[in-house]
């Protein structure tokens, strides 16, 4: 079992572990209290970790 945070994003865990976002209908995903956009979320992953993020629009 996985631990879960409730963002409000879709997406599915692949094989692997690989979590999948596909998406939400607002852009928008809530942490902690603060809303964040969720392409900056993939923008910040994408800088830290290019190697191991695969972005596929």
């Amino acid at each position: 079992e996985y631990p879960f945070t409730r963002t409000g994003l879709l997406g599915f865990i692949g094989p692997g572990g690989l979590v999948f976002v596909s998406g939400k209908m607002d852009g928008l995903m809530v942490v902690s209290g603060r809303r964040h956009n969720a392409d900056d979320i993939v923008a910040t992953a994408l800088a830290v970790e290019p190697m191991k993020f695969v972005y596929r629009g």
